[in-house]
């Protein structure tokens, strides 16, 4: 298993997708949904984003947890 910071370097080197890795300041979230000990990779969607884009971030994180 990848950690989240890792996988978040690898959106970006390998695939040019911005993400980020981490509690994203809410530790107690994290306790409640069991993430604690790992964190989280967190994906941003905005109205300028594409179909395409989004599809290609779904594959990017597809590609990368098969490792």
């Amino acid at each position: 298993n990848l950690g989240c910071e890792e996988v978040c370097d690898r959106l970006n080197a390998e695939y040019g997708i911005a993400s980020r890795g981490g509690y994203h300041c809410s530790g107690l979230a994290h306790k409640t949904i069991g993430t604690y000990d790992t964190g989280a990779v967190r994906l941003s969607v905005g109205p300028f984003n594409t179909k395409r884009e989004i599809n290609a971030a779904i594959e990017a994180v597809y590609q990368i947890q098969k490792i």
